[in-house]
C-alpha cells in the first residue's frame, strides 16, 4: 500500500512539473459566437464626455452593418437631466448619422454631419419623457455601435463643444457642413421667417444646363413648408418651381440673389415636386426643406414679400356644394349672413364687392367654386386702408375686429378665374381688448383657427393688451402637472416679435415674427414654470393669449 501511494504521489508530481502542452490548432471552422463591444468602439468620445462631465454609460447596442441600415431603440430621459447618444462606426466606416425623434414620429434633433462619429444632446423639458434614438450606417460598411449618457443641465453646453454634438440653440444639422456658410444661411432665413422649422430633408441635387432637376415634396394638413435651394459657386444661376400633382406650377422662388426660397402653406395634405433648373453651368444645389408646426402660415411675415402660396386647397366642387360643405364644417358657430353679392374674380381683374360690416368682432369666409383654385381675398375700407388679407383654395377665412364700416371685398384668382361668394359670422360679444386693437385681434383669431380648427370671431376674447413702451417686457408662465398651455402675441402697432422663454439657464424655446409669435408648452411629470421675455424691435402695442 506504502509502494502504491508514493507511486501515485510520483505520478501527480511529476504530472504537475510537466511542461504545459502544446495547442493544437484547429482543424475544422467553429463557430465561437460573442458580440461587437460597443463600448470599445464607443471609447474615445465617451472619455472625452466624461472628462467634460458626462455620467453613467450605458451601451445601445453594436453590430456588423451595410449601407442603409440602422441600430436603435427607446430611451428614457430625466426630468433634470439631458440626455447624450453617441454613434461611432469602424475603420471602414465613413459616414454616420444619429437621430431622435418622438412617439408620433417627428424628428426631434439628429446629426447628419458627413463624419463616421455622431453625437446629439436633448434635454426635457420641452421635449417628451419617452424618445426613439436611432444610429444608421450612411457610407460604407462594418462595426457600427450606439451608446447614451447621461449630463447635468450645467454641464451640457461643455459636452456639446468638445463632441460637436447637435441639438443646443441654433446648433444645425451638421447634414451639409462640407457647404461653406450654408448652415449659417439657413439659420438667418428661418429667423427672417419666424415661428420654428424642423428639416425634413436635404440633399445635394446635380444641376445639368437645360435638364430639370425634381424633388419630391409633401406637406401635410394646417402646416407649411420651407424650401430652400443654394447653388454652388461654380452655378451661375438657377430658377426654381413647384407643381402639384397634375403638372399645374403653385410657386415660384423669386428671392433675388444666387440662393433661390419659397414657403409653401396648405389646409389640405399636399403632393407636389419642386424643380431646379440651371440656366448655363454644371453643378451642385443645396436642396434643404423643413416643415413647420400647425398655424405657422399666421405666423410668418407678409407672405407678398415671401413667396408664400397657398396650395392644396383647390375648389373641387361647384360654388353651391362648396358653400353647403362649409355650412357644415361650421355647424358649430353664429349663424351665417351673406357678406355682399357673389361675384366673379379674374387673374388679371379682381373681383370686387361692396360690403359692410357690424361693429365688434366678425369672422368672414369666402368661398371659391371651380374652376378657381388659389385666390387671395382682402377686404379695404372707405379710406382705403387695408383691413384684412387672407390666402385660400376653396375658403379663405379673414377676422375684421373694430368699429362698424364700409368698404370693399376684393378676390383675385391666382390660378384660374372663376366664381366665388362672401358669408359673414358676427359674434355676440365684443371684448374691448380686441376691438381697440383690430389687427392685433385678427392675427391672434387666424392662429387660433390654424391651430384648433373652425373658431368664432371672438375666440381671441381672453387676450389681455400689453404696452411694450420701451420694446421690453418679461413675465412668467405656469404650466400644471399633466397640461399644456398655448402662448401666442400679436402686435398691433408693435413689430419684430421676439419672444425667449427659460426654464431656470435653459432656453426652452426661442421665437421670432414679424407680427405674430407662438408656442405651445407641456408639462407631463411635473409642473414648468418659465420666464418669458418678449422683445420688439418697434415698440408699441400688442395682444397677448395664455399669459396667467
Amino acid at each position: 500500500m506504502r509502494r502504491l501511494r508514493a507511486g501515485l504521489l510520483g505520478v501527480l508530481v511529476g504530472a504537475a512539473c510537466a511542461p504545459p502542452a502544446t495547442p493544437t490548432a484547429p482543424t475544422e471552422a467553429r463557430v465561437i459566437g460573442g458580440d461587437v463591444d460597443a463600448a470599445q468602439l464607443l471609447a474615445p468620445g465617451v472619455e472625452a464626455a466624461r472628462d467634460a462631465g458626462a455620467v453613467a454609460f450605458e451601451p445601445v447596442g453594436a453590430r456588423v452593418m451595410v449601407e442603409g441600415e440602422q441600430i436603435g431603440t427607446f430611451v428614457e430621459v430625466p426630468d433634470d437631466r439631458c440626455l447624450l447618444a453617441l454613434a461611432r462606426g469602424g475603420d471602414s466606416v465613413r459616414d454616420v448619422d444619429l437621430f431622435v425623434y418622438d412617439d408620433s414620429g417627428d424628428r426631434l434633433v439628429s446629426d447628419e454631419a458627413p463624419n463616421d462619429a455622431a453625437a446629439v444632446v436633448l434635454c426635457r423639458p420641452p421635449h417628451p419623457s419617452r424618445v426613439y434614438v436611432a444610429a444608421r450606417l450612411v457610407t460604407g460598411d462594418g462595426m457600427l455601435a450606439l451608446g447614451i449618457m447621461t449630463v447635468a443641465r450645467d454641464r451640457v453646453d461643455a459636452v456639446a463643444q468638445v463632441l460637436d454634438a447637435k441639438g443646443r440653440h441654433q446648433s444645425g444639422t451638421g447634414k451639409l457642413d462640407a457647404w461653406p456658410g450654408l448652415e449659417q444661411a439657413i439659420l438667418e432665413r428661418r429667423r427672417s421667417l419666424g415661428g420654428r422649422w424642423d428639416d425634413v430633408r436635404r440633399l445635394a441635387l446635380p444641376l445639368e444646363p437645360r435638364v430639370e432637376a425634381a424633388v419630391s415634396f409633401r406637406i401635410d394638413a394646417g402646416r407649411c413648408v420651407d424650401v430652400f435651394v443654394a447653388p454652388s459657386d461654380d452655378v451661375q444661376g438657377i430658377e426654381v418651381w413647384a407643381v402639384d400633382h397634375t403638372g399645374q406650377v403653385v410657386a415660384r422662388a423669386r428671392t433675388p440673389s444666387r440662393d433661390r426660397g419659397l414657403v409653401l402653406c396648405s389646409g389640405s395634405r399636399f403632393e407636389g415636386t419642386l424643380f431646379v433648373r440651371p440656366r448655363h453651368s454644371t453643378g451642385l444645389a443645396a436642396v434643404v426643406i423643413a416643415e413647420s408646426p400647425t398655424g405657422t402660415d399666421a405666423i410668418l411675415a407678409r407672405f407678398a414679400s415671401l413667396g408664400v402660396e397657398a396650395v392644396g386647397t383647390s375648389a373641387l366642387l361647384p360654388l353651391d356644394q362648396a358653400i353647403a360643405r362649409l355650412d357644415q364644417a361650421l355647424s358649430g358657430l353664429p349663424a351665417a349672413r351673406p357678406f355682399g353679392a357673389p361675384g366673379h374674380a379674374g387673374i388679371a381683374a379682381p373681383g370686387v364687392v361692396d360690403v359692410t360690416w357690424p361693429a365688434g368682432c366678425n369672422r368672414i369666409d369666402v368661398v371659391a367654386g371651380e374652376p378657381m383654385g388659389r385666390f387671395v381675398a382682402t377686404i379695404w375700407d372707405r379710406e382705403g386702408r387695408r383691413r384684412a388679407e387672407a390666402l385660400g383654395g376653396e375658403v379663405a377665412t379673414l377676422f375684421l375686429c373694430g368699429e362698424a364700416g364700409k368698404g370693399r371685398l376684393e378676390v383675385r384668382a391666382e390660378a384660374r378665374p372663376g366664381p366665388f361668394a362672401a358669408f359673414l359670422r358676427a359674434s355676440a360679444t365684443a371684448p374691448e381688448a380686441l376691438v381697440a386693437r383690430p389687427q392685433a385681434a385678427g392675427r391672434l383669431s387666424a392662429w387660433l383657427e390654424a391651430v384648433r380648427g373652425p373658431v368664432a370671431a371672438d375666440a381671441a376674447a381672453e387676450a389681455k393688451a400689453l404696452t411694450l413702451s420701451d420694446g421690453r417686457l418679461s413675465f412668467s408662465l405656469a404650466v400644471p402637472a399633466g397640461s399644456c398651455r398655448e402662448i401666442a402675441l400679436a402686435g398691433e402697432t408693435a413689430e419684430g416679435l421676439t419672444l425667449v422663454l427659460r426654464e431656470g439657464e435653459t432656453v426652452a424655446a426661442s421665437l421670432a415674427g414679424d407680427h405674430l409669435v407662438a408656442e405651445r408648452v407641456c408639462a407631463e411629470g411635473e409642473p414648468r414654470e418659465l420666464a418669458a421675455e418678449l422683445e420688439a424691435a418697434q415698440p408699441g402695442t400688442a395682444l397677448v393669449l395664455g399669459r396667467p
